[in-house]
């Protein structure tokens, strides 16, 4: 359930808001799970669908303990069964995996139909051949496209990172590289980890229509540093260690090893970037995240 763990999390996104869910979702992002769960589970209990939502995903990763509560799975059923879009569309994606395909997918088509993104998204995603389903391209960049529009910015980051690797990838003319970067810079925008470290790759390496651009592949591989992004914490902790900065290289060495990600495939992988001269101009112009200091230390 990996990948709807971590859109569980992502759906967590914690604007001002006024009023006892405003309240419950500042303790949140403070880290007081147990004061954030209290309100929750008392507004779920009123029935207030996104309320249960929110109290299935608590217990769902465990954020806190409630032997008297109802599993975790009850009240995401609650919810969907007040047509909570998210709800619904997180509920399909249990109900594929556990091979329940016509209903998974008709409550899915049903949680796109009440403008959840991430069920536009995944019927996308579907669309596109994953997970067992027929391909069909053009229904599949219909459902993306949606998404792309859709307020919710984990929804919008998600499609736009993938339509961008499907024009890419995919790529005839010179519009579809166009196109491309056109959705990559949407789903940075909408603060996805990865799209930014794509885009410093084609900004460093340049295409035939995209020409070379050293000052925003710094640009973007500093955002994508700034998220976490797996590929760019190796390339700066490789750069740190060859500047015998071990302090620095260990920091990012171990943010990606919590990952268990291999470090030196993905060295032997950007071997080219890290030959490259201008691989020195792009790291040595960073900032460190957790120290206010230049990454050359300065």
């Amino acid at each position: 359930m990996s990948k709807t763990v971590f859109l569980f999390i992502l759906f967590l996104c914690m604007s001002a808001l006024s009023g006892e869910m405003g309240q419950a979702k500042r303790y949140y992002v403070s880290r007081d799970y147990e004061k954030s769960y209290r309100i929750f589970r008392k507004l779920a209990v009123n029935g207030d669908p996104e309320a249960q939502l929110y109290v299935s995903i608590f217990l769902y990763k465990r954020f806190v303990t409630d032997p008297a509560a109802p599993p975790f799975m009850d009240w995401l059923e609650k919810s969907s069964q007040k047509k909570y879009p998210n709800a619904m569309a997180i509920l399909s994606l249990f109900y594929l995996e556990q091979g329940k395909r016509a209903d998974g997918m008709k409550l899915m088509e049903e949680a796109a139909g009440l403008n959840s993104g991430l069920a536009q998204y995944y019927l996308g995603y579907f669309c596109l051949g994953y997970g067992g389903g027929k391909r069909n391209k053009k229904l599949a960049v219909e459902w993306l496209n949606k998404a792309v529009m859709n307020s919710d910015p984990t929804a919008k980051g998600l499609a736009g990172l993938l339509l961008g690797i499907l024009y890419y990838k995919e790529s005839d003319t010179p519009k579809d590289l166009k196109t491309a970067l056109k959705y990559f810079q949407i789903a940075a925008e909408a603060k996805d980890p990865d799209a930014p470290f794509i885009l410093f790759e084609l900004f460093f390496n340049g295409e035939t229509e995209l020409p070379r651009d050293i000052e925003k592949a710094k640009e973007y591989f500093q955002l994508a540093l700034e998220r976490n992004n797996t590929e760019a914490l190796v390339l700066f902790g490789f750069w740190a260690r060859k500047k015998r900065n071990l302090k620095l290289a260990a920091n990012c060495f171990a943010r990606v090893k919590k990952k268990q990600v291999d470090i030196q495939s993905v060295i032997k992988r950007y071997s080219d970037i890290i030959n490259d001269r201008n691989f020195e101009t792009v790291m040595a112009s960073l900032t460190v995240n957790d120290s206010d200091k230049s990454a050359n230390g300065k």
